[in-house]
């Protein structure tokens, strides 16, 4: 849990999201998953789904942005890793004193 809640202070920085608190599911049924996360949205500004495997993580998320009645839905797996290395690219560019010039690759 005190990775969620390092995760809810990201949110609320980048996304401009409060998150409120983590909702832990019993299940790994991708039906279940979805109809919870429907019937639940409303209450919420965006839903991030964690610690769901590759593929049903992609298939889960595509199932509710397909409906279009709720808020951002994103996977930790297709959004959040990928910002989170990008950041500690980009920092370890500016601690090396790139960043003037920017990152080169060979």
């Amino acid at each position: 849990m005190p990775v969620m809640e390092g995760k809810c202070c990201l949110f609320k920085e980048f996304r401009g999201t409060s998150t409120r608190f983590p909702i832990c599911l019993d299940t790994t049924d991708p039906d279940e998953i979805v109809r919870t996360v429907q019937l639940i949205a409303p209450a919420f500004g965006g839903i991030n789904l964690e610690d769901i495997s590759a593929p049903r993580c992609f298939e889960i998320e595509d199932r509710l942005k397909e409906g279009a009645r709720h808020p951002r839905v994103s996977t930790t797996t297709s959004t959040a890793r990928p910002s989170f290395v990008m950041a500690a690219l980009l920092n370890a560019v500016k601690l090396d004193g790139q960043a003037d010039r920017g990152p080169q690759t060979c």
